[in-house]
């Protein structure tokens, strides 16, 4: 039994989702670069079917079209820069 919940809310903001179809082998391949550009990322298995469903978030002002470089908040305070694959390559 609860007596007493404390929640930590943040302002109202707009979101914008794009949603993309992917091999399953370009989700694996573009993980990382998908996680570091975008707020949330979310993947949905079409089952029987080399696809996935890839969907993203973000903040309307935190838009990851503003090319690589560009640093973003982060959502805790702090600062995160967009990269594009080329970036994570050895």
């Amino acid at each position: 039994i609860l007596s007493e919940v404390t929640l930590k809310v943040i302002p109202a903001h707009r979101l914008v989702e794009r949603t993309v179809v992917m091999t399953r082998s370009e989700a694996k391949e573009n993980l990382a670069t998908l996680l570091k550009r975008h707020k949330h990322v979310r993947y949905m298995w079409i089952p029987y079917e080399d696809a996935v469903v890839v969907v993203t978030n973000d903040p309307e002002n935190d838009l990851p079209l503003m090319g690589a470089g560009t640093e973003v908040d982060d959502g805790n305070g702090g600062k995160k820069k967009i990269v594009t694959a080329e970036d994570l390559r050895p």
